[in-house]
């Protein structure tokens, strides 16, 4: 079974990529299938803060280019409406600059209280999300809301193709969980170790909370990159 989301250019909504997991696994516990898979499909330029996360991604123009080498009438119909949707994507919406603000705030503050974490500077945008590659691994500060109010907040990091290794990593790194107050999350593809953080609720800037999570931040950063590395 695919659990399929189609976007054009919406941002994801609450926990949308675990939300199809979660399906998926009910489905496949009452019977209902056998295997399931996760599956994007957009224009090649979207981007989301879970894009990532889904198992197959299909290209809009990939649709498109095979619809067009059909060389029919309905085929050729079809092509002018993948065509309208990857030049709605093309045309994107401006930055955001309240949104702009509060990221720019959190890199200021990461600059000054912890430069350890070596957070670059945030060009414009609309994600509220503070995203940042660490070669192997990657650190996410994720806010989520429902219904529009935010409720919660964590710090993952975040590493890759190791969504099946999760009652693995929890026993090697038991002990070291328990001392940084974090847990074990499967995120789409990704294992991710987890700090639970004080909400926050964007572009409102809440210096308070937004410490918290640099914190630990710097916390799963700093362990993870002494003590997971040497073994």
């Amino acid at each position: 079974m695919a659990l399929i989301e189609n976007k054009i250019d919406a941002i994801a909504q609450y926990r949308q990529h675990e939300r199809y997991t979660l399906r998926g696994e009910e489905y496949r516990v009452k019977g209902i299938c056998c295997h399931f898979k996760t599956a994007l499909i957009a224009p090649r330029n979207y981007h989301s803060h879970d894009s990532d996360c889904y198992q197959v991604r299909i290209n809009y123009e990939d649709v498109r280019d095979w619809f067009e080498a059909q060389a029919d009438e309905r085929s050729a119909y079809i092509v002018t409406l993948f065509n309208a949707a990857i030049e709605k994507r093309i045309y994107q919406l401006p930055p955001d600059p309240a949104i702009s603000s509060f990221r720019r705030s959190i890199w200021e503050l990461a600059r000054r209280e912890f430069p350890e974490i070596e957070l670059l500077e945030p060009k414009p945008g609309r994600e509220t999300w503070v995203i940042q590659s660490y070669g192997s691994a990657s650190v996410k500060y994720k806010m989520f809301s429902n219904n529009g109010v935010y409720s919660r907040a964590v710090v993952d990091l975040e590493l890759p193709g190791k969504a099946a290794e999760v009652e693995a990593l929890q026993l090697k790194y038991a002990i070291d969980l328990e001392s940084l107050s974090a847990h074990i999350a499967p995120t789409g593809k990704s294992a991710s170790i987890r700090i639970e953080v004080p909400p926050i609720s964007p572009p409102e800037f809440d210096e308070s909370a937004a410490r918290e999570a640099l914190r630990a931040w710097s916390r799963l950063l700093t362990w993870w990159r002494v003590s997971a590395n040497s073994r």
